[in-house]
């Protein structure tokens, strides 16, 4: 990567080139929770009924299954692949991998030790189908005496069953997802019947003298066929069900007391025992087991050995000191060759099922003979501290190679991912392939390297989320930033005006004359270091707050004016009024008690049968902080409430507008649940990407979705009993206070009129999950026949790295901005970034005051300022991509020229505006200028300039034109705060 360089006058010169005053705000306390469990939806075992290739019944096409990630706090996070299902059977890379998609609530205070899915209706899904999030059922378990199954797409607890053992130290389903199997306290393990949406309990084993601390079920078997003349008479069907009907035959547990236990499922008595080592007369606790599809036995404790067992005889097979310290977790890899086991002293071991071959002792020409043992192949250092949990998509099914079906399954080809998580609250992500598998070469889906194996390949670690909503807020006008955590918040004040310009800027105008995306510093400028020592001297701490809640809270808000707060758990919404304390200078909350009445009343009187108490998934407040906007979690209706009135007393009086239902609706509203736009086609019968065509497009969805509604917005009362558990993830507001938008985890957006208070239109489905909204002003020198410089668009990013620009008017997808909604269009520095979108930043326009807006850009152009966890990209709306790779390169032989011909032809048809509104002088990587010919001119256009220096970031957002604030979390500090790592040190070193 070519280093940047002082552009003097030539970047100056550039129109494109946009100084930002940075304020690099790295004071805020934020701090993640730990991870303590992740696991993998199961895949249904293979029957002669589901098995068969060419089955009627149409297949989900997805190829990557749901995670569930458990954290300390007793939250549960549910991640996507980036990728929608009907993208992954094209193409099975995804840099992005799983993306957060819902968060599960739990008590407070409470924590996540175990989670478990479980298959629905196992009967229904065929052979290596992928579950949906419709088809599973969640459990967990928190140290406690509570078993816990999750209301997924409501995301609240169902229902809880007591363990009458004590502590739930462990469980594991079944592979039939029939049982779950309890490891409790007082040494019992307990079978608990999950089959049929049923949550009992079924069975109570024996007891141990010690605590059972780890669970694993042996392979399933199926009952041997009857012999010919045995039954004759009975039906055909009856016996092929029967043949079909898998049965658990044995359990194994790991205990407290140095020991293991295998178990006859049926009975519930001991059918053997199996000692571990133990050091210094203390008892070795077994805290992970595992069993392969031969019935081997694995297992890894608190000395660092793992261990593996013949489970026949009961008898060790191999012992590796592999750990230094305890082995807390374990996971087999789908083909069932390797298995991964790490814990304390924060390695990841490998083990490989290898054949070897032994000499007979007879003589060297008696022959060769060929067996097959366990060997530790590697370790990886990937966490910094204790590792917790890990998990392998696709799961591993305990079934041998014979009891698989022979066709060709949608999860091949692909290499297994191991996924790991413990106290540094990270997500490691490695492709884990067996070395030598099948001799073919498999795709690895991160999109690290084209190495799939677990000892070549890289590891990928996931920043950690805040929320479905970033953490950090920011009141523009107040200059406030608000922080909000599990259970408290804070407030701060950013004093004074960034004047000096930050290395940012230089980063946009390397990469602007270099066209290459830039994180590095810059050696020679003083000026970036002057305002990187001194970007955290302008602040100051206004609040904290500790609130009661019921859980962790799930959203807040802050408005512009810094009047109102307002914050919500998973079943109530609190409203503070923000008062200045003219003592000191801070700021003095006085909670509105009358809030939650006025809610409840007002939805009791509309849903007299629905009294429970209600969170909020979504807050916001318009820009004038005049009215509060309220998603709420679990019916997915969005409430409008004014803030204006005052009681006599001047205290303030919350009415509620208007209530929404648009993300309640039906699967009938729509075509099976996705709202589909009806598509005028062209006198050639093709229509525009994103349902646009070349004449006007009416608000056809927004009549098909208004005609079901009634005058309130309400669904009609025949229908209510088929409404869909929506979660509304995201909402934003246009700068001038006349729209508000949200979305949900179904991939629908609702677009709102706040002047009229009432439904506006509804978007296509989107094709993946909307991570970020922003609302931008149309540019005024974009000459479309549907956007006028009075409009204003809306700007949506997926989790596929796809860009949606809609205009709001006009009710239809902006067509001058139709390539970036196209994957292939997009240029390979942006589509391969690693960290999905969290949100868009759009700069306010210059006020004649602001000393800001000296030597602002007025030239029309829009641009929005794109950040992830890792980067922030500026992107102009109304141009062409511009070069697709990393770095450009000024000198081409033939090929490369017809390429990016070819790559211009496509920016022509595809793009409306001049393309050479934005174009950038040329500039060699020596430092001297190419002759910018018509062919280059046009090839010099830059987009999607890229910088990576700030990381990991919170939140980044406009306080003023050019005043840009970029809050960040370094990774140290939040390292800092967690008890000190394992370290052994070695002779030597």
């Amino acid at each position: 990567m070519p280093a940047p360089m002082n552009l003097g006058s030539q970047a100056h010169s550039n129109a494109d080139a946009t100084v930002f005053a940075v304020h690099r705000c790295r004071f805020v306390d934020y701090s993640p929770s730990a991870i303590t469990s992740v696991a993998f939806p199961p895949l249904v075992l293979p029957t002669s009924s589901n098995s068969r290739s060419g089955k009627s019944r149409r297949k989900r096409k997805g190829r990557f299954g749901h995670l569930a990630v458990g954290r300390s706090n007793g939250n549960i996070e549910l991640y996507e692949w980036s990728n929608p299902p009907d993208q992954q059977e094209h193409s099975a890379k995804a840099p992005q991998a799983w993306v957060l998609s819902k968060i599960l609530y739990g008590p407070n205070p409470s924590k996540v030790d175990s989670i478990v899915f479980i298959l629905r209706h196992p009967h229904l899904l065929a052979y290596n189908e992928v579950p949906a999030l419709a088809d599973l059922r969640l459990f967990s378990a928190g140290g406690g005496s509570e078993l816990v199954e999750w209301d997924i797409m409501s995301g609240i607890i169902l229902r809880t069953l007591n363990s009458q053992g004590g502590a739930i130290w462990h469980m594991a389903a079944n592979p039939t997802s029939t049982q779950l199997a309890l490891g409790c306290e007082d040494g019992r393990v307990r079978l608990i019947d999950v089959s049929n949406g049923e949550m009992s309990h079924l069975r109570r084993f024996d007891r141990a003298k010690c605590r059972i601390l780890s669970i694993a079920w042996g392979p399933p078997v199926l009952p041997k066929p009857a012999r010919s003349g045995d039954n004759e008479e009975d039906d055909e069907t009856s016996s092929k069900d029967e043949d079909d009907e898998w049965t658990d035959s044995w359990l194994v547990t790991g205990g407290s007391d140095s020991s293991l236990r295998k178990w006859d499922a049926k009975t519930g008595r001991i059918l053997d025992r199996m000692s571990t080592d133990k050091a210094r007369g203390e008892r070795t606790l077994v805290w992970a087991v595992g069993v392969l599809a031969d019935g081997t036995i694995v297992s890894g404790d608190s000395l660092g050995i793992v261990k593996f067992w013949d489970s026949r005889t009961c008898t060790q097979l191999h012992s590796f000191p592999a750990h230094g310290a305890d082995v807390l977790c374990m996971a087999i890899s789908p083909d069932g060759q390797s298995v991964f086991t790490s814990g304390v002293d924060q390695k990841v071991c490998l083990f490989t099922h290898v054949k070897v071959s032994d000499t007979d002792k007879a003589g060297k020409n008696a022959g060769h003979k060929s067996k097959a043992r366990w060997v530790q192949s590697t370790s990886k250092r990937m966490h910094s501290h204790d590792v917790r949990a890990l998990a392998v998509w696709p799961p591993y099914l305990p079934i041998s190679s014979s009891a698989r079906p022979s066709h060709l399954s949608p999860l091949s080809g692909i290499a297994p991912i191991l996924v790991s998580g413990g106290l540094d609250a990270s997500l490691v992500l490695a492709p884990c392939a067996t070395a030598g598998t099948s001799g073919q070469q498999l795709i690895n889906p991160l999109a690290t390297s084209a190495v799939s194996t677990f000892e070549d390949s890289y590891h990928r670690r996931l920043a950690y989320p805040t929320g479905l909503q970033p953490a950090v807020t920011v009141a523009r006008s107040a200059r406030l930033l608000l922080c909000r955590r599990d259970t408290s918040l804070s407030i701060w004040r950013i004093i004074g005006r960034a004047c000096i310009h930050s290395a940012l800027e230089v980063d946009l105008r390397a990469a602007d004359a270099m066209d290459v995306d830039m994180d590095i510093l810059p050696r020679d400028t003083t000026e970036g270091k002057k305002q990187q020592d001194g970007d955290e001297s302008g602040y100051e701490k206004l609040l904290d707050m500790e609130l009661d809640t019921t859980t962790d809270l799930c959203s807040s808000a802050i408005s512009d004016d810094g009047r109102w707060l307002v914050v919500s758990d998973a079943y109530e919404v609190k409203l503070f009024e923000l008062l200045a304390d003219t003592g000191n200078g801070r700021i003095k909350p006085r909670r509105v008690k009358s809030f939650v009445a006025i809610l409840s009343a007002y939805l009791s009187s509309s849903s007299p049968s629905n009294k429970e108490p209600e969170g909020a998934s979504a807050l916001g407040f318009t820009p004038d902080g005049g009215r509060l906007v309220i998603a709420l979690s679990r019916r997915a209706h969005v409430l409008v409430v004014d803030l204006t009135g005052r009681s006599a007393d001047g205290r303030p009086e919350p009415r509620v507008l208007r209530r929404f239902e648009h993300h309640a609706g039906r699967e009938a509203l729509f075509a099976g649940g996705r709202v589909v736009k009806d598509i005028p086609e062209r006198a050639n019968g093709v229509a525009h990407v994103n349902g646009t065509a070349d004449s006007d497009i009416s608000d056809d969805t927004s009549d098909v979705s208004d005609a079901e509604m009634d005058k309130n917005g309400k669904l009609e009362e025949d229908d209510e009993d088929e409404e869909e558990h929506a979660s509304i993830t995201r909402m934003a507001f246009s700068p001038d206070g006349q729209w508000f938008v949200t979305t949900d985890d179904h991939y629908r957006t609702h677009i709102f009129n706040l002047d009229a208070v009432q439904h506006h239109a509804v978007l296509p489905t989107s094709p993946a999950l909307v991570t970020a909204l922003a609302f931008s002003p149309s540019p005024s020198s974009v000459s479309s026949t549907s956007a006028s410089s009075g409009s204003t668009l809306l700007i949506l990013a997926h989790a596929d790295s796809t860009i949606g620009v809609f205009d709001v008017e006009a009710r239809r997808f902006a067509p001058w901005a139709s390539h970036l909604a196209q994957l292939e269009q997009l240029p390979r520095r942006w589509t391969s970034l690693h960290d999905s979108v969290l949100g868009i930043a759009i700069e306010p326009r210059a006020s004649s005051s602001s000393s800001s807006s000296v030597g602002r850009s007025e030239d029309g152009a829009r641009h929005a300022l794109f950040w992830g966890a890792t980067w922030l990209c500026r992107v102009s709306l109304d141009a062409p991509v511009g070069w697709s790779d990393f770095a450009k390169k000024r000198r081409r032989d033939g090929s490369s020229q017809k390429l990016s011909s070819k790559s211009k032809g496509k920016s022509k048809t595809k793009t409306g505006p001049n393309p050479t509104a934005n174009r950038a002088p040329v500039v060699a990587a020596e430092g001297g200028e190419v002759d910018a010919g018509p062919e280059s001119e046009e090839e010099s256009i830059s987009n999607f300039k890229l910088v990576t220096r700030y990381r990991p970031i919170l939140r980044v957002d406009f306080l003023d034109a050019g005043e840009l604030l970029v809050v960040e979390r370094p990774l140290l500090d939040v390292l800092r705060g967690l008890p000190p790592a394992f370290f052994k040190p070695k002779y030597g070193t």
